[in-house]
């Protein structure tokens, strides 16, 4: 009888955390209209792709990010920069600038590729075939439609720092910047979302130091706004990563 008693209490306790945990996270279905999940970045619940939760998901109540500890005034500062407002559709691209019918993407590929490239048709705007390198696997990639272009320091990521007040012009200049650009495979720029390197890094680990290094560099070049603790934890990352080369 003691053991049956004692069975059943553990029984009701394991529910009621269950159901607590849930609660605090919300329901999450359906929230992000685009490729990829819901993901806590930078104390915020967004879409892994940088595009805004939908009002449901608000509605629902979800929170990937549970509840927060207590945060440092540079932290909180952070937080707040990086929770307004952003759609992808502020900064546009791929563009094709010089009116060639290839687009900043098409380019990517083209000057990536290791050998000549195949398009789809004569016309050689859609890059089909090629063969990359994709530093964030390590591994070698023969087919377009499995690379996404990746933006190294990610569009929602730079509006939350700085990027917000630009003008239409300066935000398609950095979204199109091939020095801010790299092809890689779909699945690892998914994961990685609108995450800095202190949340994300690529799992290959001979790119840390030039994933790193290229991060500060375009974070400088635009002059954005990282809070001196993000700087300082991403600095710690570039010498570790950079002494091992």
């Amino acid at each position: 009888m003691f053991n049956t008693a004692w069975l059943r209490f553990s029984v009701i306790v394991l529910l009621v955390l269950f159901f607590s945990n849930a609660n605090s996270y919300g329901d999450c279905r359906g929230c992000c209209s685009h490729h990829g999940g819901v993901v806590c970045s930078n104390g915020a619940t967004a879409c892994s792709d940088g595009s805004p939760p939908s009002q449901k998901c608000k509605e629902k109540n979800c929170n990937k990010c549970g509840t927060q500890t207590k945060t440092t005034p540079n932290q909180k500062q952070y937080k707040l920069i990086a929770t307004e407002v952003y759609h992808r559709k502020l900064y546009r691209h791929w563009i094709d600038e010089d009116g060639d019918c290839q687009n900043t993407r098409q380019e990517v590929l083209i000057l990536t590729s290791q050998i000549e490239p195949k398009f789809k048709t004569k016309k050689k705007c859609i890059v089909v075939e090629g063969k990359w390198f994709d530093p964030y696997s390590g591994e070698t990639v023969t087919q377009a439609t499995q690379l996404d272009i990746d933006h190294i320091v990610p569009l929602a990521h730079a509006h939350g720092i700085g990027a917000r007040s630009w003008s239409s012009k300066e935000k398609e200049r950095f979204a199109n910047d091939f020095e801010n650009l790299i092809p890689v495979s779909a699945k690892f720029n998914r994961k990685k979302g609108a995450k800095g390197p202190t949340e994300w890094m690529p799992p290959n680990k001979r790119f840390h130091c030039e994933y790193v290094t290229r991060w500060r560099k375009i974070i400088t070049k635009y002059k954005l706004s990282e809070p001196s603790r993000a700087i300082a934890s991403v600095d710690q990352l570039q010498s570790q990563a950079c002494a091992q080369h």
